[in-house]
């Protein structure tokens, strides 16, 4: 545990304030958990300590400075949740269970700079240098908060930083500059084409082997991450015009859905309504009208974690964007992370939904690619990271998913798809659950279960099903069974909720599920 051995900077220059007395924390001082640059840490702090002290005294994080220690230099400027604040004025205590950026969390896993600290150095703004650390992480803010469109705008919202030197002329150069990196950074030029068959699909791929040409489906996962800059393709194929991925076979052995079909399509068709609740459940449970009208099935089974590190900055280490740069999640903020499935090198967990039914009903996935063709059970579609998380599916570079196909099933017409999430509409899983069963005698005959939001992959219940069948069903049951999957759980600090939230969920999505026979 780290301790608070003072709650004063240290000797400064003259003209900056002086250090106060040092004071070893009390057994009574607050108990503070802060993620600091992606990194968690558990302060034991006197409650008059600053966020500014911590950070330099404790964190030995002294890139952020002590000037006038009243709030109205800026030396001390540091995001809280995003929001820049001055840490000065800020308790440590008021951080507990925060982000803290500071501006050592810039740096790039790679050793680049962030481009506004380059933009500060191309264009001199600095002297001293003593403020800059304030200016940039200020500058850094005033970008995103969308207050750097014009050079008066950026006066005003800068006008909180000081520098004693006077390089505010270079100053307004670099944050105007800083603010057109930042921009033109969150997208890199792709070529772009739409073919109208699958076979012309593997043709163009069959003609340029090369690494960063990607598929395309209705892009609500891949457009949203090339934003971010966190995919960069240089090439797409868009195969959403090839008509002979859009078909539904619904057979009496087996259903076939064409993976260019979209998920709207799919949840609102009368049968899979009627006959595969779960099914259904899954897909408009997932994402809002808008999204079921554009992204695809195959699109949607390839969807990347949510983890805010993953999708965040390049300051923040990450093993899926930046193989060997690290985990933030480890040590960070993990709420939403992984409780099965995870290793020390990621704990993302997946994030889709359908994706959990097809587990739960043992779907198969048809591949092809220039090479040929081939199936794969869904259950080894997906990876788990273990030292390789930035490879997430058993997939090829060149194979695309042509159709999902699942076995009929009596336990799919009362199935459900029961969803646990922090608000009631679209949103990812906390928990989720997708159940089927069928009875006989008041008997469990067959049982499947699939879970979402506690894993790096879809997760089968194995253990649940096998404790169920030939039994009967009452929630005690239901419950003992879902004791038995969480036992295997491995929680983090902060999602060990999920245990109790899983247990729950799943318990009550196999009484849904009885209530539909």
């Amino acid at each position: 545990m780290v301790t608070t051995a003072s709650v004063a900077g240290p000797a400064l220059t003259a003209g900056c304030a002086a250090p106060g007395p040092a004071t070893p924390p009390s057994a009574s001082a607050p108990r503070c958990e802060v993620v600091v640059n992606g990194r968690r840490h558990a302060l034991r702090i006197e409650a008059r300590a600053s966020l500014l002290d911590v950070l330099r005294e404790d964190l030995q994080l002294t890139g952020t400075k002590k000037g006038c220690d009243h709030g109205q230099c800026g030396a001390c400027t540091v995001h809280v949740d995003g929001r820049r604040v001055a840490s000065c004025l800020t308790l440590a205590a008021k951080c507990d269970g925060r982000e803290v950026r500071t501006i050592e969390g810039l740096e790039r896993a790679d050793g680049a700079l962030h481009v506004m600290q380059q933009a500060f150095i191309d264009h001199d703004a600095l002297q001293c240098g003593y403020c800059t650390p304030g200016q940039i992480m200020a500058a850094i803010a005033c970008v995103r908060e969308g207050h750097a469109q014009t050079d008066d705008q950026i006066r005003e919202y800068m006008s909180g930083n000081l520098c004693r030197c006077g390089a505010y002329v270079a100053i307004l150069e670099a944050v105007r500059d800083g603010a057109r990196r930042m921009k033109g950074a969150s997208m890199r030029d792709f070529s772009y084409g739409s073919p109208d068959s699958a076979n012309a699909v593997l043709a163009r791929r069959a003609a340029d082997e090369a690494p960063g040409l990607r598929y395309l489906g209705g892009g609500t996962t891949l457009f949203d991450l090339m934003k971010l800059n966190v995919e960069a393709p240089t090439a797409l194929i868009d195969v959403t015009r090839c008509q002979d991925l859009r078909s539904i076979e619904l057979g009496r052995t087996e259903w076939r859905f064409g993976a260019g079909m979209t998920m709207g399509e799919v949840a609102d068709h009368e049968r899979v309504r009627s006959e595969f609740p779960a099914l259904s459940e899954s897909l408009w449970k997932a994402a809002s009208q808008q999204i079921r009208n554009m992204a695809t099935l195959g699109g949607n089974l390839l969807q990347r974690t949510r983890c805010a590190y993953f999708r965040g900055t390049p300051a923040y280490p990450c093993n899926k964007r930046e193989p060997g740069s690290g985990c933030s999640a480890l040590e960070g903020a993990n709420r939403g992370h992984a409780l099965f499935g995870g290793s020390s090198h990621c704990i993302a967990t997946y994030p889709g939904d359908l994706a959990i039914t097809l587990a739960a009903f043992d779907a198969v996935v048809d591949l092809r690619s220039p090479r040929g063709a081939r199936s794969v059970p869904f259950l080894e579609l997906h990876r788990e990271p273990g030292d390789t998380p930035h490879i997430e599916t058993q997939l090829a570079p060149d194979e695309l998913i042509v159709a999902l196909r699942i076995p009929r099933s009596p336990a799919m017409k009362a199935s459900v798809y029961h969803k646990v999430r922090d608000r009631e509409s679209y949103a990812f899983a906390l928990v989720s659950a997708a159940v089927g069963l069928q009875m006989t005698a008041g008997q469990v005959l067959d049982v499947r279960i699939g879970l979402g939001g506690v894993a790096t992959r879809p997760w089968r219940a194995v253990a649940a099903e096998r404790h169920l069948r030939g039994r009967a069903l009452t929630r005690e049951s239901a419950r003992q069974a879902a004791e038995l999957v969480f036992a295997d759980a491995r929680p983090l600090p902060y999602n060990r909720f999920k245990i109790a939230l899983g247990i729950d969920t799943l318990t009550d999505a196999l009484m849904q599920s009885k209530e539909r026979l």
